[in-house]
């Protein structure tokens, strides 16, 4: 018999693997730009087709975990629950395998059966064997689809906004193991940064079919928190355009999940007070389900009925009344913290000529939230909100965060590249004093670094309250030259340390991935009472190209700032 040709390392397709845990299900996307290959790694369990489980679409893998029994802690490709074992969401698990704030957990009460195992050795032990399990039912069905053609080089995996370095960590330690990297070939992008780049590179035209913006404000209600972030888009010409993300991402607990979670409660309450009795975990997960299915028509401002939720057992119908009243606060209470989220930022955009709001995720599509999000709109002056549902197409609809991020990572430059296509950096002023009580920074930045030229900004601080930041410019043209930088071209690198009333220049220039700037002040010299100019200071930033973020960020991938010796300021991206 011959022998079986298996194709050498340098001669397999080297591709990029996008992996989305949600909390209901999971999702993951390959994807290589030099070899033109895209493609959704889809679960071949047909239990997504069953009417009683809607939740679930065509290709999802499951993310429910049963660690509270003996029982296998994850049931592999089947997405149909197993009815008689008390499950979570192995979104959550990272809440307990990881020792995060207090500020973190509070926000999440769909964590809340988790958080009294906190300490409980052997739960985690089946909580971590259970993401485990999960990352190797996608794992397979990954090395299935690449036989002995492709190779995953690289993995990235979306994370909400809030989330911090310790669980990028322990998520990157999981899954590099499956493969022939390290944890360091395991990148990360936020939720709504992977949504961004999904939209602006696979849809652009669709998203020009909104209005003529360049600004989008994404706000992603998923089940278990809100992520959002806004983007520019600058477009050349039909077919041709470059985007970069401008503000920090943000994100908070809460959604319709948790109202479920807060139902889920208000059923044991009123099955006491009907059948005097406590329920049983198995009944509480029947009629969250039963609501699951129902909750569409509920909520604030719709539909004016009790709710009444039906269970089966042993052939009988065992039914609940719930009170409006109840269900609605339940609502309010599960999506106070990211309406306010939201309201804070979508007023941060008002007014903005070119932009507008795109909501995404299953928990946008009710009634209750598009009307509280439009009228939000109204009052800051901005269209919309537009929906995602209509671009977010295809027989995998759902792969489409994972494959957003498959396509930031794989596309990803180098801070040169970046730099080389068309990028500037600047210095931009805000005036302290009474002449500037609302605290506007100037409409300009002094330019300092650009393509091939670099230049001194000449700056005069003249009030103790004057501040500097310094910003970029990723749409800069050669043709521009050392002009001013508009800050409406900017996004925010760096607020600068204060500094005493005097004259000032600043130089700038890359080394490796490196910014130095040069601080220089003039200052009078007693022999022969001149002015001279000498350096004061002299600064090295790290940066580096976040490919979620589509531009490059003053810091380290993979640490801290305070790890990466930056102070003073919080990690963006």
């Amino acid at each position: 018999m011959a022998d079986v040709q298996v194709a050498s390392s340098e001669e397999r397709k080297k591709v990029t693997l996008g992996i989305d845990i949600g909390s209901v299900s999971s999702r993951a996307y390959l994807f290589s730009h030099t070899a033109s290959l895209r493609m959704a790694v889809w679960n071949p369990s047909r239990d997504q087709n069953r009417m009683e489980y809607p939740k679930f679409e065509k290709g999802d893998f499951s993310s429910k975990c049963y660690p509270f029994d003996e029982g296998l802690p994850y049931l592999g490709q089947t997405t149909v629950p197993d009815g008689e074992r008390l499950s979570t969401s192995l979104k959550y698990a990272p809440y307990v395998l990881v020792n995060c704030s207090d500020d973190i957990l509070e926000q999440y009460m769909t964590a809340e059966l988790l958080k009294a195992h906190q300490h409980d050795a052997a739960f985690q032990h089946k909580l971590r064997v259970g993401l485990l399990d999960l990352f190797k039912t996608i794992v397979d069905r990954v090395h299935a689809f690449c036989r002995n053609k492709m190779e995953v080089t690289e993995v990235v995996m979306t994370v909400p906004s809030q989330w911090t370095l310790e669980f990028e960590e322990l998520y990157a330690t999981l899954v590099s193991p499956f493969f022939n990297f390290g944890p360091s070939n395991v990148f990360f992008c936020t939720e709504t940064e992977a949504l961004a780049n999904f939209l602006l590179r696979c849809c652009p035209e669709e998203l020009e079919e909104f209005g003529d913006y360049h600004i989008y404000l994404f706000l992603d209600f998923g089940g278990h928190n809100m992520n959002g972030c806004g983007f520019e888009v600058r477009r050349q010409s039909v077919g041709n355009s470059t985007f970069c993300r401008i503000n920090e991402p943000f994100g908070a607990g809460g959604g319709s999940e948790e109202w479920e979670e807060r139902v889920a409660n208000l059923c044991g309450a009123h099955f006491k007070t009907t059948y005097e009795r406590e329920i049983t975990p198995k009944q509480r997960q029947a009629y969250q389900a039963d609501f699951s299915r129902v909750k569409v028509r509920f909520g604030p401002e719709l539909c004016t009925d009790p709710t009444i939720l039906h269970i089966q057992e042993n052939g009988d119908s065992m039914a609940i009344t719930i009170p409006k009243h109840e269900i609605d606060q339940a609502w309010e209470d599960a999506h106070s913290r990211v309406l306010a989220l939201a309201a804070a930022n979508i007023d941060k955009f008002a007014n903005i000529p070119g932009a507008c709001v795109v909501l995404s995720g299953g928990t946008s599509r009710h009634a209750t939230i598009q009307s509280r999000i439009t009228e939000l709109c109204t009052n800051a002056g901005l269209p919309g909100p537009f929906s995602t549902d209509a671009l977010l197409y295809g027989p995998y609809s759902t792969v489409n965060i994972a494959q957003g991020a498959a396509y930031a990572v794989g596309q990803r430059v180098t801070v040169r590249e970046f730099f080389s296509r068309g990028a500037a950096i600047g210095i931009q002023m805000k005036q302290g004093g009474s002449d500037n009580e609302e605290g506007l920074w100037d409409d300009v930045a002094r330019f300092v670094m650009g393509v091939g030229l670099e230049s001194e900004a000449e700056i005069q601080i003249v009030d103790k309250g004057d501040e500097l930041q310094l910003v970029c410019d990723p749409y800069r043209s050669q043709n521009d030259g050392t002009s001013d930088l508009s800050y409406l071209n900017c996004y925010v690198l760096l607020p600068l340390e204060k500094i005493a009333k005097g004259r000032y220049k600043f130089t700038c220039k890359l080394e490796d991935n490196t910014l130095v700037l040069t601080r220089w002040k003039t200052v009078k010299v007693k022999k022969g009472n001149r002015l001279i100019t000498k350096i004061d200071k002299r600064y090295h930033y790290p940066v580096y190209f976040a490919p979620g973020a589509n531009c490059v960020l003053i810091g380290e991938p993979g640490k801290t700032l305070t790890e990466a010796q930056i102070k003073g300021i919080r990690r963006m991206g």
